[in-house]
């Protein structure tokens, strides 16, 4: 089969694509250009080259509609003929496959095959015409047979038909692959150009957080010199240190309290087993008593007179004096009461005196102050924590920028390439 070239034959040293009459590459020739009209170059490119084709497979579409029409009568005529049959159990069979014939015939003889407009338009014209050729040869093989011997006539006229068809395919394809040779770098390069846009576009996103980092480093900048001044500012006054002074004597008062309570808590522990057995028939009131002596001993100050608790206290240890509370170490418990009755009065006068310090100091302090410090500390502290945050994350986009441009260089270049070698022009390519 002859060859048919898509384009003339060009010297080594230029462009198979070139074109002397086109009006965008003189236009543009020796001059910078951007991605958009490097798309409008290739666009034109393609054009042309589709054109070419195009004209190549006009007289092919003619003579294709042409055995279309053809078959077209045919099936018309072998719809209305009337088929002789010798047997009449055949009957059923003959007609039903001239019925699947001619619905198949005229649904592929009716079918539109348009021109190629693009690329992706001629694949299409030749997928098109091997899907008609593929079905009048599945038409002819599948009923070959009733065909030759009921309707022999039509069998050699659509035959003539359908290898007329299959050798304008072969040519059609031979058409295709040459064109489609000859334009993959026309698609090759408008990938690189897609993936040249898409490159510009994301490091435009990248230098974008760039300046909104940079502008939020300097607010946080600027705010965290603010709460350092205000701290400074509040931390310094008079008010402040007064007020931090009895917070700590305070808390100093808290930690006197809770150490007088854990001291009292151990010395009346040693009678706890004492109060246990002298517990048994008691009043409820008593049971009460000897419950607070045990669990929390500095309440009994809280009464307006403890005498009830020293006289319960004193009933316990002649218990024990007495024998009617028995105990393996009673000679120690006794000690013990004694002791504790001893330390009350000075465990009454430090209650006293540390109950009367928190009271003076819980009057004269004012919180606003302490909020506040605690306030900008917190905000320092964030501050500070977004801005560490911040300063990593513009310089993982720095670094995302100069790795995106150097990846946009190599694309650059490769764009730039592929757009010079198809039209044959010195174009220098820009973003």
């Amino acid at each position: 089969m002859p060859r048919f070239g898509l384009f003339k034959k060009k010297d080594s040293s230029t462009s198979k694509f070139k074109s002397q009459d086109s009006t965008v590459d003189s236009s543009l020739s020796g001059d910078r250009i951007s991605v958009s009209q490097a798309r409008l170059v290739l666009n034109e490119v393609e054009s042309r080259s589709v054109k070419d084709l195009s004209v190549k497979l006009s007289r092919i579409k003619t003579s294709v509609e042409k055995s279309l029409r053809h078959i077209s009568v045919l099936a018309d005529s072998l719809e209305e003929e009337k088929i002789k049959l010798d047997e009449p159990k055949f009957e059923s069979i003959v007609y039903n496959s001239r019925k699947t014939v001619v619905s198949s015939l005229r649904r592929e003889a009716t079918s539109d095959l348009p021109l190629p407009e693009s690329i992706a338009d001629a694949k299409n014209f030749k997928e098109k015409l091997e899907s008609k050729m593929n079905r009048f040869e599945e038409v002819s093989s599948s009923h070959n047979r009733v065909f030759n011997i009921f309707m022999k006539k039509y069998a050699g006229k659509l035959g003539d038909e359908f290898e007329m068809i299959s050798v304008l395919f072969k040519e059609t394809k031979g058409l295709i692959i040459e064109f489609e040779d000859e334009t993959d770098p026309i698609l090759k390069c408008s990938s690189l150009l897609d993936a040249l846009a898409q490159k510009v576009n994301s490091i435009e996103t990248s230098e974008t957080s760039v300046k909104k980092f940079s502008a939020r480093i300097e607010e946080l900048e600027t705010s965290l010199r603010d709460f350092e001044i205000q701290l400074g500012n509040l931390e310094s006054s008079h008010e402040f240190q007064h007020i931090s002074h009895s917070i700590r004597e305070l808390h100093v008062c808290e930690k006197a309290e809770q150490q007088l309570h854990e001291d009292m808590i151990s010395l009346f522990a040693r009678v706890s087993r004492a109060f246990t057995k002298y517990s048994y028939g008691l009043s409820k009131d008593v049971s009460a008593r000897l419950q607070i002596l045990v669990e929390e001993p500095w309440n009994i100050f809280a009464e307006d007179d403890i005498s009830p608790y020293v006289s319960l206290l004193s009933e316990v240890r002649k218990s024990l004096i007495s024998g009617k509370i028995s105990l393996k170490d009673s000679e120690k418990s006794v000690y013990n009461f004694d002791l504790i009755l001893k330390s009350l009065p000075e465990y009454g006068n430090q209650i006293k005196r540390i109950k009367d310090k928190l009271v003076s100091l819980h009057h004269f302090k004012n919180e606003e102050p302490i909020r506040k410090s605690r306030e900008l500390r917190e905000k320092i502290v964030s501050s500070k924590q977004e801005l560490e945050n911040c300063r990593n994350r513009i310089q993982d986009a720095k670094q995302e920028v100069l790795e995106k441009n150097r990846r946009l260089e190599i694309i650059l270049n490769d764009s730039q390439t592929c757009v010079n070698n198809i039209t044959g022009h010195k174009y220098i390519l820009s973003t």
